[in-house]
């Protein structure tokens, strides 16, 4: 059995928005906006104004938008744990057993090995995907019982399926 005791803090959540949450969202508007920034030059060569506005205009929405969605996704993920435990931080207890069961403050949920879909292993943080926006973050430094090096063999010996 492993244990991981962490409080969850600021580098992990930002870790987990960019990394996992928005990665393909932030490439496909990378695209997007070197598109666009193409296309406004080609309007500009062929001397259509009307274009080249567009293109501009969706340039900066573009590029806005990226700039804004995580910082934006990371204070709507503060704000939902402040509001879920009256404004406290507590410490997160995940434990591995027959079930994967995580525990904060006076929440809890119990996810099965079959349910986790992907893992990452990041700097600050190691996620366990169970959706596609939703995941068990641990702190590798957090194994109360076992190493994160045991876990990471054990973990990925229970989950048979990750993409």
């Amino acid at each position: 059995m492993f244990v991981n005791r962490y409080v969850v803090t600021d580098a992990m959540i930002k870790e987990y928005v960019n990394r996992v949450v928005y990665h393909k969202t932030k490439r496909t508007g990378v695209f997007f906006s070197l598109l666009s920034v193409i296309m406004f030059f080609i309007s500009y060569r062929k001397g259509d104004a009307v274009f080249m506005g567009v293109y501009a205009v969706c340039f900066l929405v573009l590029a806005g938008s990226l700039f804004a969605l995580c910082p934006m996704a990371v204070k709507q993920i503060k704000e939902s744990g402040k509001k879920l435990h009256n404004g406290k931080r507590y410490e997160t207890v995940v434990r591995f057993g027959e079930a994967i069961t995580m525990e904060e403050g006076a929440c809890a949920i119990t996810v099965e090995y079959g349910q986790i879909e992907r893992i990452y292993y990041l700097e600050h943080a190691c996620v366990l995907m169970f959706g596609r926006r939703n995941g068990i973050l641990l702190d590798p430094k957090g194994f109360t019982e076992g190493s994160f090096t045991e876990f990471k063999e054990f973990i990925e010996s229970r989950v048979k399926r990750i993409n």
